[in-house]
């Protein structure tokens, strides 16, 4: 928590900067300051009002790291110091990068807001009692023993890491360069150690290409431009943690609501607001008592943190899986469709919106991304629109669906060759029957790379040299 109140200061400097950066005493070497911030309390003290003279600044615009690391900025403040100076400095370049994807993602709202839920937020101070993420230099430990050392200031044990060599403390040319400690979401922390490695790029062809589709029931399956086997890697594990962790978060919850009858109250009132009952929507006060009163314990936390690691760790073993299966059949790109806010707004019924929208897809395409770059294979994302719905083997046109006609009913108004006659099950305009999540893996192939399969002739692509039923392939929940 020592790099909490650095971080608070350093992005209460940068507001400030951002609300009057046409001040004419914010050009040339004078800041203004327009109070003291007391991390502490969260409270300006208007009164310390004046100007600060840098030694050096680095820029007469925006502020920027080297600006907050002056000693007229953060450097002789108490909480620069307590915080380990180096490690100071790591937070308020984590400050400072915040800043810069605010501006990113503010420039590209503004040129295309589709992609976006909203405008994008301006960084904010954390609360005071925030688990703030500490990144250590390779000036800041040393590796002895098979464990890394930290400074005695910090209070952390020796941390074991065997598969990496003894390194002096201030070893510039050392394997490890750096080691971050991150707060999990829920309990515990994780700890990413940045080294060097070498990347050898693995013999694959760009052209020969890997499709996937992500889904629930089979969380991923796998295809390709090659007559290869189609693969299907069933989405149980996932589930079943999924299913295993609700059931046992709602017990938490009602054991919550039995030690507190005021949580029942409230409860009700909401529900009936919600059904259009004769009692009044809460109050804001009553809203902030709600959340006060169900947030989540301690036992919920640890429930969510195992959870999150156990599904973590199976996507790990399954894009291990595809990236092997993409080298050993010398694929150079892999292509995941997936719509970008798919989870916004989802009705799939009660049971599917609780699994689909609590998997960390997204998570997945990552994992697959980072491995697959380690072995020189490019990954591509595209939506899959229409992907399900139009027929692979008829060569069905896949439109766009912002320039497709709607029906009364939302829907788009697009007729293809075939169509899904059972579950799993696809119907071509022939008859021919092809797995509906494969059918939909070499759509999204063919929506990347329309030319992805050359020898099936016009009319009938995919029928040559392509197989329409995938071999399932179980991966071991641990």
């Amino acid at each position: 928590r020592l790099q909490t109140p650095v971080y608070n200061l350093a992005i209460f400097y940068l507001r400030q900067e951002y609300f009057h950066l046409h001040d004419d005493n914010l050009q040339g070497v004078t800041f203004r300051i327009y109070g003291t911030f007391d991390p502490a309390t969260g409270e300006v003290d208007k009164s310390t009002a004046g100007e600060v003279t840098f030694e050096e600044k680095s820029t007469a615009g925006f502020l920027t790291n080297f600006d907050l690391n002056d000693k007229a900025m953060l450097r002789w403040r108490d909480e620069y110091r307590a915080a380990i100076p180096s490690c100071a400095a790591g937070t308020i370049k984590r400050a400072c990068d915040a800043w810069k994807g605010y501006w990113k993602a503010l420039k590209a709202w503004r040129e295309d807001p589709a992609p976006f839920t909203g405008r994008p937020r301006m960084p904010r101070a954390v609360e005071s009692d925030h688990r703030s993420p500490v990144y250590f230099t390779y000036a800041d430990f040393s590796i002895q023993d098979g464990c890394i050392v930290f400074p005695k200031a910090t209070g952390f044990d020796p941390l074991p890491v065997q598969s990496f060599p003894d390194q002096r403390r201030g070893d510039s040319a050392a394997m490890v360069k750096q080691v971050r400690v991150i707060p999990a979401p829920h309990d515990g922390y994780w700890v990413e150690i940045v080294h060097d490695i070498s990347i050898k790029p693995a013999d694959v062809d760009p052209n020969r290409i890997i499709g996937i589709d992500l889904g629930l029931e089979r969380i991923a399956t796998i295809v390709d431009n090659v007559g290869g086997q189609p693969v299907a890697i069933p989405g149980g594990p996932a589930k079943s943690w999924n299913h295993w962790y609700n059931k046992k978060l709602a017990e938490l919850k009602k054991e919550q609501a039995g030690h507190d009858p005021r949580i029942a109250e409230l409860q009700q009132k909401l529900q009936l607001s919600e059904k259009g009952g004769a009692n009044p929507r809460l109050t804001d006060e009553e809203w902030e008592e709600w959340r006060a009163r169900t947030r989540n314990t301690a036992a919920m936390k640890r429930l969510t943190q195992d959870r999150n690691n156990r599904i973590a760790a199976y996507y790990h073993r399954v894009s291990r899986v595809i990236v092997n299966m993409a080298v050993e059949r010398r694929c150079g790109t892999i292509i995941i469709g997936h719509n970008p806010g798919q989870k916004q707004g989802m009705d799939l019924g009660r049971k599917t919106n609780q699994n689909f929208s609590q998997m960390p897809i997204f998570k997945l395409i990552d994992q697959i991304a980072y491995k697959a770059r380690l072995a020189g294979i490019v990954v591509e994302r595209i939506t899959e629109e229409f992907t399900s719905k139009a027929s692979f083997l008829d060569n069905d046109p896949l439109p766009d669906r912002a320039r497709t006609r709607k029906k009364r009913d939302g829907h788009s108004d697009v007729r293809f060759s075939g169509r899904r006659v059972k579950r799993g099950l696809y119907k071509s305009k022939d008859g021919t029957l092809i797995h509906a999540d494969v059918n939909g893996a070499y759509n999204i192939v063919r929506k990347a790379r329309p030319n992805a399969f050359p020898d099936a002739p016009p009319g009938a692509q995919g029928i040559r040299g392509c197989r329409l039923h995938p071999m399932i392939r179980v991966i071991p929940a641990s």
